[in-house]
């Protein structure tokens, strides 16, 4: 039970206002409608770059680099790089850290096994007893609304006012000496978590409110409650009334070590033993092992800029939590079984999905199963459709046709069954005839009249029949292992490579509100017939994918395609502008496991291999889940990536001065990042060096600029960036340095050089003239001597 006691704190007075530090909140947060299954969830351990795989504290600066605090040093983490700094290779005392803060002035303060350590500009400043701290296991770091430094210690709790350290112990009214958590609420008040409850600082005194509990983790909510978490149990405090929750009310574990309360307003627990746990509208639900998570035991929890999760665990490394823009439902979110190989929505809007195992239905967030003992001729569901008059109509592998009916599936009666068994598509068509293709056994149409069939002998390109769709001027198109067939008038018309089309086997067919009909095919990319007019699209020209197993339109004005390689969308208006030449490449844009996704391939050859549902939402079935994306409500990434310059390399060495680089350097290589964590493998980058370059170079995902014989004087380097998105910051990041020239490329050198040469040519003239004086002299001597002999 949590209670008030309040003794004096003798000598003290605080006076604590609310302050907002920058980016206590995130612009975006977690869906919390979502299953925490449903979450797109990543993991980095030691394989990808962290020193150790124990993940004590999680922080991220305002510039936007996430810091990590391991039992082997201090990461810091730009979605792509590991930077780590440890005794090593720098002024830490201790490689094992275990807090994180970064106060208002923009300094980072890291708390470890060796004492305290202030981290501003790449200068590191170390304090221990020596400075006046109480101990050197830092456990916890706050900042109060004064600007004082506060600092829980395994003896004591320390505040530091940017000059000295004031200690205080339980004989200044502390419930103990150990302070394992501290936490500044909306109000300003200070709470600590020790080894004997929680306490305060109200007014200038230690006020009591709990003993006899650890509190390891302390965060308040947006409706003003105050969470504790404590080796037995999370509880809810506020006005001095408290409720405990533990594993009887759905916790995993009571051992809690980690609390986060999101923009939200979930509170995420991290357990000791159970994972990782979200309180959300009053229910529990967990994240373990088994649903993914590397560690059952989290040890720090926080949430980025961005709106993701990053979750610390005990000897798992790092995970991460976002959205996807995909929602996927598996057999861990109630379906009969993750195979799936159709998705169908009937007139209620409820959504069927046909499984190898059964066939489950979607209703109002309910799932119902549907097997052999509810009427099922076969578990291996392939096709699905509803007639004019409301029936369900299912095909199977193996088992044939049965509608539903009194909510148990009746199969075809004994005269019926003269239908191939393996069924791949059911079309109702707009007469109301039922038109059932089969794999083997040709196209069977079931009308009043009875049941007819048509295989090749009748006209139809092949006995594979996987997709059918109907026109508005009623004609049937048919997509067969062997080609095109259009029924119309009684009569089957084939169209095949030698007409146009780029493959045999088509997959899938979807006619667009011009009645351009498109088709899908297996490893021949997109096929596209207009006005008697085969055009192709494949890889080579733009397409994501060449095989297309389902092909669905939004209302924007895009078709959606999945396929071995994920799900993409192209632009109905760029593939009609190729078609007429007027565009030279189609531009795809691909989704896949970052996305929401949980395998990349995609089921198709059966109907519906996907469907549009009446709220606008596009499903489609792969081999584990049905995914689901709302282009209506299209979330995308809006944030500009921060861009920072990192590092200058001159000649591989990093120079003393990066300001005015000294002569003769030949390679220059400037090392830059963008910190946008969503999906890194999607951040862009363009470069320019002014002064050099007369355009932007594009670097693609590089986050390295070489240069090379770049000639002295005055540069600035500017680096931009794009997110996941495609949204760009413009602004960027920029350095500006001079690279000084030798003296043989100085003006003064160059001045020498027509002094030394105006001087040469001055002595050699001088030369000159005395050689033609002496000459002369000697010539006029000779004319004397002779005169004087004659």
């Amino acid at each position: 039970m949590f209670k008030d006691t309040a003794p004096l704190w003798p000598g003290c007075l605080l006076a604590l206002v609310l302050t907002a530090l920058a980016y206590s909140h995130p612009l975006f947060a977690l869906d919390p409608d979502r299953a925490l299954t449903q979450y797109v969830l990543n993991n980095w351990q030691t394989a990808q770059g962290l020193p150790q795989n124990s993940v004590q504290a999680i922080l991220q600066d305002r510039k936007g680099y996430l810091w990590l605090g391991t039992q082997e040093g201090l990461t810091r983490f730009d979605g792509v790089r590991f930077t780590v700094y440890e005794k090593a290779n720098s002024r830490f005392k201790h490689d094992n850290i275990v807090s994180l803060f970064e106060d208002r002035s923009g300094n980072l303060w890291v708390g470890t096994f060796g004492g305290l350590h202030r981290m501003k500009d790449g200068i590191i400043t170390p304090y221990s007893v020596k400075e006046g701290l109480s101990s050197e296991i830092i456990n916890t770091i706050c900042e109060d609304s004064q600007g004082n430094l506060w600092i829980g210690t395994d003896n004591g709790l320390n505040r530091y006012n940017q000059r000295a350290f004031d200690v205080f112990e339980m004989k200044d009214g502390l419930s103990s000496n150990a302070i394992r958590s501290l936490y500044k609420d909306r109000s300003g008040i200070l709470w600590i978590g020790t080894d004997n409850g929680l306490d305060s600082i109200q007014q200038g005194r230690f006020i009591r409110h709990s003993a006899g509990t650890v509190v390891r983790s302390i965060r308040e909510d947006g409706h003003g409650n105050l969470w504790i978490g404590t080796d037995n149990g999370l509880v809810q405090y506020r006005d001095g009334k408290s409720q405990t929750y533990k594993t009887s009310d759905g916790l995993t574990n009571n051992a809690i070590w980690a609390l986060h309360t999101d923009s939200k307003n979930n509170l995420w627990i991290g357990t000791y033993g159970g994972g990782l746990n979200r309180l959300q509208a009053g229910k529990f639900s967990a994240l373990g092992p088994e649903q993914g998570l590397t560690s059952d035991i989290v040890w720090s929890i926080s949430e980025d800029h961005e709106g993701s999760l990053w979750i610390g665990t005990y000897g798992g490394g790092l995970n991460r939590l976002k959205d996807g823009k995909f929602i996927t439902f598996t057999n861990k979110e109630g379906l009969i079984d993750s195979n799936i190989n159709i998705v169908f929505e009937d007139h209620d809007q409820n959504l069927w999905l046909g499984t190898n195992s059964g066939l489950t239905r979607m209703s109002q967030g309910l799932f119902t199963h549907y097997g052999t003992k509810d009427g099922l001729p076969n578990r291996y569901v392939t096709a699905m459709t509803q007639d004019q008059r409301g029936n369900i109509w299912i095909g199977t592998e193996g088992g044939g046709l049965a509608h539903f009916q009194g909510n148990r599936f009746e199969p075809l009666t004994a005269k019926e069954m003269s239908i191939h068994p393996n069924i791949r598509c059911i079309f109702t068509a707009s007469n109301g005839d039922l038109w059932v293709g089969t794999y083997g056994g040709g196209l069977y149409r079931i009308s009043n009249d009875g049941i007819t069939s048509s295989t090749t002998a009748q006209g139809l390109p092949h006995n594979v029949v996987h997709a059918i769709v109907q026109d508005k001027q009623g004609a049937l198109w048919i997509a067969t292992n062997g080609g095109l067939a259009k029924f119309s008038n009684g009569k089957f018309t084939s169209y095949g490579t030698k007409d146009g089309l780029s493959g045999s086997v088509l997959l899938a067919l979807h006619l667009d509100g011009n009645g351009v009909l498109w088709i899908g095919t297996l490893g021949a990319g997109l096929g596209r017939l207009s006005n008697g007019r085969f055009t192709n699209f494949s890889r080579s020209n733009g397409l994501h994918d060449d095989s297309v197993a389902q092909i669905l339109e939004d209302h924007l004005g895009n078709l959606w395609m999945s396929s071995n390689k994920g799900i993409f969308h192209v632009a109905i208006r760029e593939l009609n502008d190729y078609a007429d030449g007027k565009v030279r490449r189609i531009h795809s844009i691909a989704y896949g496991i970052e996305d929401g996704m949980k395998n990349l391939e995609c089921n198709g050859g059966s109907q519906p291999a996907g469907s549009r549902t009446a709220s606008g939402q596009l499903w489609f079935p792969t081999i584990d889940g049905a995914v689901m994306i709302d282009p209506g409500k299209f979330s995308s990434n809006q944030k500009l990536p921060p861009v920072e310059i990192e590092q200058i390399l001159i000649d591989g060495k990093i120079p003393s001065n990066i300001v005015e680089i000294p002569p003769g350097q030949r390679k220059l290589e400037f090392h830059y990042t963008a910190l946008s964590f969503l999906n890194p493998k999607k951040v862009f980058f363009q470069y320019r060096l002014e002064g050099f370059d007369d355009v932007w170079n594009d670097a693609g995902t590089r986050r390295i600029a070489y240069y090379t014989n770049v000639p002295p004087g005055r540069y600035t380097l500017r680096v931009k960036a794009c997110n996941n998105d495609g949204v760009w910051n413009e602004a960027g990041a920029s350095l500006a340095f001079y690279l000084k020239p030798r003296f043989v490329q100085t003006p003064w050198f160059y001045l020498l050089c027509v002094a030394g040469t105006a001087l040469l040519i001055w002595m050699v003239h001088r030369v000159r003239i005395r050689q033609i004086q002496k000459q002369t002299q000697l010539r006029y001597s000779a004319i004397l001597s002779e005169r004087g002999r004659i």
